[in-house]
Formats: C-alpha cells, structure tokens, sequence
C-alpha cells in the first residue's frame, strides 16, 4: 500500500504512451483521491495560490486607490512656492501631520 500511487501513476504513464488519454487522467486521479498526502498537498497548493491571488489583487486595488487618492507634489526648496507653502502650513495647524516636507 506504501507504493500504490507509484505503480498506479506507472501504469498511467505506460497507458498515455499506447495513446489512451482518457484513461491516464482517469487512473491519476483514482490515485490521488486514495493518496491522503498527495491530497493535502494540493489542498495547501490550491490554498496558498488562491492567498497568493488574494494578495495581487489586494495590491492592485490599493495602488488604484493611491493613484485616485494621494496628490502629490514636488517643490524645490530654492523656489518661491516652497517658502509660500511652508508658510502656509505653519498657519495651519490641521496640516501639522503631512510628510515629506
């Protein structure tokens, strides 16, 4: 019973070369259903590619966001508009938290 999956997955293999398809994904999946590990290892593989996913997607939606969201703005600090906008801060006190200024 320790080498089932191995002599089923075997004769999969020699029956794909005399061409029966059908029959190869047939005996493999036979093979796997009564293979605990095999199982549980896809399980944790279909897992962490569907988390994997989740985290892309995550990543996108939140790069749109940013993009749609935050303005930002460079100002040199030999430009007249750099002084105006430092001044403008220092009188307001709400703003006291923006970065990178």
């Amino acid at each position: 019973a320790k080498w089932s999956w191995f002599k089923v997955f075997t004769r999969a293999m020699l029956e794909r070369s005399s061409g029966g398809t059908q029959r190869v994904w047939s005996s493999v999946m036979t093979a796997l259903a009564g293979n605990q590990v095999a199982t549980g290892g896809l399980a944790v593989l279909a897992g962490g590619t569907g988390l994997a996913l989740l985290r892309s997607v995550a990543r996108l939606i939140w790069s749109a966001v940013v993009r749609r969201v935050v303005v930002r703005a460079e100002f040199d600090s030999r430009d007249d508009c750099y002084r105006w906008l430092i001044a403008w801060l220092a009188e307001h006190p709400q703003y006291a938290d923006t970065r990178r200024f």
